[in-house]
């Protein structure tokens, strides 16, 4: 396959990074320590294609990262600037076909949100973002997408995925895709469920249920952390078909044979619908295991390093990780060595 990279991702002054560029290709494992970029660098793909956007979620992408990160009662939406105040804050994204740049540009209460098309150098005006209130002023360009779209996934989004998925059940339904993702589960945990539905609780509430063939019912939030994360997971990617499949933590509350359902899956999507696939772990076995997995699509595994603000970075392959495990080096600890 061609190494010439898929996608060429630059950053300016956005959240944790003062400048930073990474390439990307068909499979990409993002490894390092804490607060290295890998979170940083999803969220960024996400927001490429139009911040202001609708998503699964039912909210615009940029308040999905709001959620994300809100600490306390903060409100506001400086967070996407370095340190809070450094402006504009850019994302540049670069295809085979298309280049543009999202710049967030902060006033005194307001932050304009705009496109640029690098190639024809238009430039489109989004919206606004409250600086101190969680307020978005413009929706004229909500249903757009600049690029081709992308889905961002974090466990902690479970509950606001739920809210989503239950308001727009039918649409669910419509997939014919619930049975395939209960069957699924079975095979990972050894259960003997046969459908995902929507259904009464108690006092007329309604909930999400894993149904077993004997028609007995498990409230999704009562089966494993990992089972939940899989499902919603699967639910969204189905709802959306992105191009980009942006995971956070990928490898998160799952033992390793559910990592193995996840991981086969995963193939699945890139071989069958030409997904570009972006996910950062603290697992060096999951890094691995997809790695091997999707060998045919020239996977890179990206060690990831911040220093004074600039991302670096360094493409290793699976080789590359075993040569090292071989010497009694973890690759996540080395950044030192490597970098």
């Amino acid at each position: 396959m061609s190494k010439t990279p898929k996608i060429t991702l630059e950053m300016k002054n956005f959240r944790g990074i003062k400048q930073g560029k990474v390439e990307l290709n068909d499979v990409n494992i993002l490894i390092g320590g804490n607060n290295t970029g890998k979170t940083t660098i999803l969220e960024a793909l996400f927001l490429a294609p139009n911040p202001l956007r609708e998503t699964p979620y039912t909210k615009r992408a940029i308040e999905i990262l709001n959620e994300r990160h809100k600490t306390l009662g903060t409100q506001g939406y400086t967070f996407i600037h370095h340190y809070y105040t450094e402006t504009p804050a850019q994302i540049t994204v670069a295809s085979r076909e298309k280049k543009i740049k999202i710049n967030f540009d902060m006033g005194k209460s307001k932050i304009s949100v705009s496109v640029k098309d690098e190639k024809t150098e238009k430039e489109t005006t989004l919206g606004f973002l409250g600086a101190i209130s969680n307020s978005i002023e413009g929706t004229a360009h909500e249903n757009e997408v600049f690029l081709e779209d992308s889905l961002y996934f974090h466990p902690s989004l479970l509950k606001l995925a739920w809210n989503s998925l239950s308001s727009i059940w039918i649409r669910v339904l419509g997939l014919r895709i619930t049975s395939e993702i209960a069957k699924q589960v079975s095979s990972a945990i050894g259960g003997n469920y046969d459908d995902l539905t929507l259904e009464p609780f108690m006092a007329g509430q309604i909930t999400l249920y894993m149904r077993e063939v004997d028609a007995r019912r498990i409230r999704l939030g009562d089966i494993g952390d990992g089972i939940q994360v899989f499902v919603t997971l699967r639910l969204l990617y189905e709802l959306s078909k992105p191009r980009l499949l942006l995971i956070d933590d990928v490898e998160s509350h799952m033992n390793p044979r559910l990592l193995g359902v996840l991981a086969n899956w995963l193939a699945d999507v890139v071989e069958r619908d030409k997904v570009i696939l972006v996910a950062s772990t603290h697992s060096i076995e999951a890094a691995k295991l997809i790695s091997s997995l999707l060998e045919d699509y020239n996977p890179q595994i990206l060690l990831l390093s911040i220093r004074d603000g600039v991302l670096d970075y360094k493409r290793l392959g699976l080789g590359d990780i075993e040569k090292l495990e071989k010497i009694g080096v973890d690759v996540r600890a080395a950044e030192g060595l490597i970098l």
